[in-house]
């Protein structure tokens, strides 16, 4: 069923890719979904918002934010079409937008990496040096496949067979609080969450060492339906360009320095290596040993 369905977002795709450009309109909406955690959702919220207000004073167009906090209403509003752009920031969500027709534009780099790995993590003073000593200890990581499956290459072994315990989160957080508290021997996490820590809270970071990591990938992108034109994707292009210059977004100034944020162009073929992993574990039928893991194990939330 799940190879179908890639087949159809290929399919889709292309047919997307050939459809005539579209004419201005003089508003929009962008729906917003963000999993990450209670104290980061808040924080994005807010930004996401402010954003949108100061793109539509800049460029004279009315942009409108939806942040969604139902994942089910957020994919109604998907498949009806309602929204003309999107971003989440799981595999998921980006999957259910290709299929409904969304195509990505754009996406960002935080501390200089336009790319980032997930990584696994363990204590300085733990011993654990190699994937091969992780063997029989305990690891939270996302509950996501991908996650599962850069997770499964890494160590060349099922992970539920792997570790003595998989726990699962989505809260960057709750994470690390679980690895330098004990109650993890091992994390495995997009490293990018440790170097913004690093930045804001760098006690516990301190405390642990990066162990390995899987090969890098594009973060989630944001997504516009097919009916948004050309016009409008160059207008969001001279915005982001402009952003730091923008005086009603001067209170994220020190913020978007510190991340070092930057958003730019990207399409179709910036994700394949994204699809190529997907492809490949469904071709080796992980997705239904994903599926049996995370019926199985602990979430920390």
């Amino acid at each position: 069923m799940k190879k179908t369905w890639i087949a159809l977002c290929f399919g889709l795709l292309l047919l997307c890719a050939a459809r005539p450009a579209h004419a201005q309109k003089s508003s929009y909406t962008f729906g917003v979904f963000w999993n990450a955690g209670a104290r980061l959702n808040t924080s994005y919220s807010m930004m996401s918002k402010d954003i949108a207000k100061a793109f539509s004073l800049s460029q004279g167009i009315q942009l409108s934010n939806l942040f969604y906090s139902d994942l089910e209403k957020f994919y109604e509003d998907i498949a009806m079409r309602k929204l003309d752009f999107i971003y989440a920031n799981t595999e998921d969500d980006f999957l259910m937008g290709i299929m409904y027709g969304y195509k990505p534009f754009a996406t960002f780099s935080l501390f200089g990496k336009v790319k980032a790995s997930h990584c696994l993590y363990a204590l300085n003073d733990s011993g654990i040096d190699t994937t091969a000593a992780l063997a029989g200890k305990k690891l939270v990581t996302y509950p996501h496949q991908t996650s599962y499956s850069e997770l499964r290459k890494l160590l060349n072994a099922p992970p539920e067979k792997h570790f003595a315990s998989v726990a699962t989160s989505t809260d960057a957080y709750a994470m690390v609080d679980a690895l330098t508290s004990g109650a993890a021997d091992a994390i495995f996490i997009v490293e990018t969450n440790i170097d913004f820590f690093e930045q804001v809270n760098p006690g516990p970071i301190k405390k642990i060492k990066q162990i390995a990591c899987a090969e890098p990938l594009h973060f989630m992108p944001m997504m516009a339906a097919p009916e948004v034109s050309a016009e409008m994707l160059d207008r969001f292009e001279d915005f982001y360009k402009n952003m730091y210059k923008d005086e009603t977004l001067k209170k994220y100034l020190p913020f978007l320095k510190q991340v070092d944020l930057k958003v730019f162009r990207v399409s179709d073929q910036d994700y394949e290596p994204f699809f190529t992993l997907y492809e490949d574990a469904l071709a080796q039928k992980w997705d239904k040993d994903h599926e049996a893991w995370i019926a199985s194990s602990k979430s920390l939330e």
